[in-house]
């Protein structure tokens, strides 16, 4: 085993010593979350956050801007925007659970890193939003730092801001540096990106035009949808389609919302169009999805309490 499998290895271990409870749980440490599944659950559709997640055992798989990434042990996934994505552990059992950790980034705390640094830190590369990359030792000691002041809560409040932001300054300075860094910076193009992706994810349910949006940004109109769609995978009325769509799934599921009412909180102006588009997002009408997921969630609940028990 080399180094870094030694030290994904000794993570997995103080994280099972945590017991941390089936799913995923916000720990003591604000925005760092566990993530443990022993079946493969169905697609868990979120809006997305800044986030960077580490695998320490089993599979993901990720739908981000319908685009797969499939990532596993020892691999991390940055999320250098807030994208809408699905998500599910893949082949997760009861003898073999998936276990994951995350932890929610402050783009301010980034940015004020990231202008104190010079161009010259790191060479910007072509980038997308959303990637996989390889940890390194100093980063994975973070982490691991961050399991254990989530089992001893009372050093959280001194000692949790000071490797929070030691994590953020290695993920600017490390490898990935290079594709983190432009979605940063106002004055690359990416950046100006980054800004109209927050601006759609607060504004879902406002009909913009893509001209004004491109303005919004001073961009052409042709650049902005060329950029955009480089660095979402997806055109801007796309994205804003799907943030609705995730958003007016999430009512329905965990706010018990109506259809109408979930359509027209998210920005329909008709109940008839969001079925529609819904049915062509998820492969069927919002009724009979929402009835699906609430069966297949109750079940691996029901899964979870009889591993339990037979354990």
């Amino acid at each position: 085993m080399s180094d870094i499998d030694h030290q994904i290895a000794d993570m997995l271990q103080a994280l099972k010593a945590l017991n941390p409870q089936r799913g995923s749980h916000e720990t003591s440490v604000p925005g760092f979350f566990t993530h443990r599944h022993e079946c493969e659950m169905p697609l868990t559709c979120s809006c997305g956050e800044l986030a960077c997640s580490l695998i320490l055992s089993g599979s993901k798989s990720s739908l981000i801007c319908n685009r797969e990434i499939i990532y596993h042990s020892g691999e991390g996934l940055l999320s250098g925007a807030a994208l809408p994505s699905a998500y599910r552990a893949l082949n997760a059992s009861p003898e073999h659970p998936f276990y994951s950790i995350s932890l929610r980034l402050d783009r301010a705390l980034l940015i004020e890193l990231a202008e104190s640094m010079t161009a010259a830190d790191a060479q910007p590369q072509p980038t997308q939003a959303c990637f996989v990359f390889t940890p390194w030792k100093d980063l994975l000691e973070d982490f691991s730092r961050l399991i254990h002041l989530a089992a001893n809560p009372d050093q959280v409040k001194v000692r949790a801001p000071l490797v929070i932001r030691d994590l953020h300054y290695l993920l600017l300075t490390g490898a990935t540096a290079p594709r983190l860094l432009p979605l940063l910076r106002d004055a690359a193009p990416a950046g100006a990106i980054v800004r109209a992706v927050s601006w759609l994810r607060a504004n879902f349910a406002t009909s913009i035009a893509i001209e004004e949006l491109a303005r919004m940004h001073n961009m052409s109109t042709s650049n902005f949808h060329r950029q955009f769609k480089g660095l979402t995978g997806m055109s801007p009325l796309q994205f804003q389609k799907q943030i609705r769509l995730f958003e007016a799934q999430r009512m329905m599921l965990a706010q018990h919302a109506q259809v109408a009412e979930a359509a027209y909180a998210v920005g329909y102006e008709s109940p008839t169009q969001f079925v529609r588009e819904y049915k062509r997002q998820f492969g069927d009408s919002p009724l009979r999805d929402v009835r699906r997921r609430r069966t297949a969630f109750a079940a691996a609940d029901r899964f979870g309490v009889e591993a339990d028990e037979a354990a």
